[in-house]
This record gives C-alpha cells, structure tokens and sequence, in this order.
C-alpha cells in the first residue's frame, strides 16, 4: 500500500484498514474460485478487479495520497484491462471449440 502512495496499514483511518483487508481477502477468494470455474471464477475475477480498482481509486483521490512515480489508479486501470483482454481471449478460445490450457 505504501508503494502505491497510502500511508502504512497502521495509520490508515478504520475504512481504509477495512478495504485493504477486504483486497487481501478477496484475492486467495478468487483464486478458489477460479478452480470452481465457470460463471463463479468469472464472478470472483469480476469482484477482485473492483476492490483493486477502486481501492486504488481511494488511495489517488483520497487526502492521504502522497505523489510518487506510479499513479495507483492508472495502473489499475491499465491491469484490469489486459486481465479483461486475456480473459477475452480464452472465452473466445474456448467458444471457437479449442479448449483453454
């Protein structure tokens, strides 16, 4: 969090501890859900790329932020997006009949 310009866990207020446990949680969450498959992984994917965006959009626009190289929520954006593309690629892989390794 302190790299992407947040002040450190212990000095976050309750809210912002809150929403930095919630993306911790939500992360292994998706990965179970990712070995379910289906609508459910689909689902987990979807809900972790919210929390990281707008967790990253609390730590850019919020007052704590401290400006560095990184904009946090930029490169959210930008993570999401090829996360999105890829799984783009690999429904499309999968719908054309070719099975997604």
């Amino acid at each position: 969090l302190v790299s992407a310009g947040a002040p450190p866990f212990e000095s976050l207020p309750l809210e912002g501890q809150a929403l930095a446990l919630l993306w911790c949680i939500v992360g292994p969450l998706s990965y179970i859900k990712s070995r379910i498959g289906g609508k459910v992984a689909d689902l987990g994917l979807i809900l972790y790329g919210l929390v990281e965006v707008a967790g990253a959009g609390v730590i850019r626009f919020g007052d704590g932020y401290q400006v560095g190289d990184l904009d946090p929520f930029v490169n959210a954006v930008v993570v999401q997006g090829v996360v999105a593309l890829a799984w783009l690629y690999s429904s499309k892989k999968e719908s054309d009949g070719i099975e997604a390794e």
